[in-house]
C-alpha cells in the first residue's frame, strides 16, 4: 500500500459523494472521490492510501489526461518476475510503488533513473488515518 501525508485543501458533498482535495508536500493537490467519509475537516492532516496496482506510470505522455493525480517520479529500483514488474519511484512527496504487467513493463521500457510520470485515480485514493487526534 501507498501512502502520503497530506493536508486536506477542500471537501465538496453531492447527496452522497464527496470529493476531497490533499496537500500533499506542500507541491502537489491530490484528489479523493467517493462514498464514504470519516469524520474530517478542512485543515486536518490524514494519511491518504492506493494500491501500487492502482498506480498508472508514463513515458512520453500526452499533457491533457483524465487520471485527476499525478506527480513526477524517478525510477528507483525494479522488480521484475515472470508475469509481474514491481517499479520503486522516487517522488518529492516519498516513494510510490507500482505493479504492472511485464508487457506493460516492456510497452514502457523503463530503466533505473528515468523520469516518468505517476497517474491515480481520484477513486482509488482513500483516507486511511485522521492524524490530528
Amino acid at each position: 500500500m501507498n501512502s502520503f501525508v497530506a493536508k486536506i485543501k477542500s471537501i465538496k458533498n453531492e447527496q452522497s459523494l464527496h470529493v476531497i482535495s490533499f496537500d500533499v508536500a506542500g507541491k502537489t493537490t491530490f484528489w479523493m472521490m467517493g462514498l464514504e467519509l470519516p469524520n474530517v475537516d478542512i485543515g486536518d492532516m490524514v494519511k491518504i492510501g492506493f494500491k501500487s496496482t492502482s498506480v498508472t506510470v508514463g513515458v512520453n505522455v500526452p499533457q491533457t489526461i483524465s487520471f485527476s493525480n499525478e506527480i513526477d517520479a524517478v525510477v528507483e529500483n525494479i522488480t521484475r518476475g515472470k508475469i509481474l514488474c514491481s517499479i520503486l519511484l522516487h517522488t518529492h512527496a516519498g516513494s510510490v510503488e507500482s505493479i504492472m504487467t511485464v508487457g506493460a513493463f516492456k510497452r514502457l521500457n523503463l530503466k533505473e533513473n528515468d523520469r516518468v510520470k505517476v497517474y491515480i485515480r481520484a477513486s482509488e485514493v482513500a483516507i486511511y488515518e485522521v492524524l490530528n487526534d
